[in-house]
C-alpha cells in the first residue's frame, strides 16, 4: 500500500502516565490505511483506550512518533450525553453550519426513520436524558461525528453494555460505512471481528496484530491469542 493512503503511522510509540508507572503502550509500530476498519481488541486495562487517546493527541508518546494524515478525526466515547433540547441540536449541537435536511438524512439512513415518523415535530422534538435507550444514544454519537464530514470515526466502546438488538444496529450501520471513512473499534466484544478488516490483540505486555485475509481464520486467531484475556 502506498504511502499516500496512510491515515496513521506510529513508529516505536511508548507512553506511561507517569515515570514511576509501567509502560501501557511499550514500543508499538503499526499503520492504520484510509478506508480500513480496525479493531483494537482486549480486556479492559490493557491500554486500548490509551491509544487512541494518543491517536487523536490528547495524549504524547514519551518515545516514538505518530502521524496523522487527516484533520477531521472524531472519536465517539462509551457514553453520549444528552442535552435538555431538540433531537436537532443533539446533533449538531449548535453549529448552524449543519443544516437540518443533512441531520434528518444522516438520521433516516442510520435507522432513525420509524423514530422521526412517530413525533409530530420531527427532529424538532425535544429530548431529554433518558429519553433514548442505550442502542439509540450510541447512534446519536455517530451520527455527531458523520453530520462534520469526520474523515476518521474512533469508536471507543460504544456497544459495551447494549443488548443483542442494539449492537447489530451499531454493526450495520459501520457496514454501511466500510470504506467510506477509517473505522477504528475500541472494544473487548469479540462480535467486531466479523466487521473489522485488521484486528490488534491487546494484551497486559504486548500488542499483536492477527494478520489473516480470511475473516474466520482471523477470527478463530483472535479467539486463541486472547482466550485467557478478554472477557467474552
Amino acid at each position: 500500500i502506498e504511502n499516500l493512503s496512510r491515515v496513521f503511522s506510529l513508529d516505536s510509540v511508548t507512553f506511561r502516565y507517569s515515570s514511576n508507572n509501567p509502560a501501557v503502550i511499550k514500543n508499538f509500530t503499526a499503520n492504520i490505511y484510509k478506508g480500513e476498519t480496525v479493531c483494537f481488541l482486549g480486556r479492559n486495562g490493557t491500554g486500548k483506550s490509551t491509544l487512541a487517546r494518543l491517536l487523536i493527541g490528547d495524549y504524547k508518546p514519551e518515545s516514538g512518533s505518530i502521524y496523522c494524515a487527516l484533520s477531521k478525526v472524531a472519536i465517539v466515547p462509551q457514553n453520549i450525553v444528552i442535552y435538555n433540547d431538540s433531537l436537532l441540536e443533539n446533533i449538531r449541537l449548535q453549529d448552524e453550519n449543519i443544516q437540518p435536511v443533512i441531520v434528518e438524512q444522516m438520521l433516516c439512513e442510520c435507522g432513525f426513520e420509524k423514530f422521526l415518523q412517530a413525533q409530530p415535530n420531527g427532529i424538532y422534538t425535544n429530548l431529554s436524558p433518558g429519553a433514548l435507550s442505550g442502542g439509540e444514544l450510541q447512534i446519536i454519537g455517530i451520527i455527531r461525528a458523520l453530520v462534520r464530514n469526520s474523515e476518521i470515526l474512533i469508536l471507543d466502546e460504544i456497544t459495551n453494555n447494549l443488548d443483542i438488538v442494539a449492537k447489530e444496529a451499531i454493526y450495520s450501520i459501520l457496514k454501511k460505512l466500510k470504506g467510506k471513512c477509517t473505522i477504528v473499534i475500541i472494544t473487548h466484544d469479540i462480535s467486531c471481528l466479523e466487521i473489522s478488516d485488521r484486528v490488534f490483540v491487546f494484551k497486559k505486555d504486548y500488542i499483536s496484530e492477527i494478520c489473516d485475509s480470511n475473516a474466520v481464520s482471523r477470527k478463530i486467531k483472535a479467539l486463541e491469542t486472547i482466550r485467557k484475556e478478554v472477557l467474552l
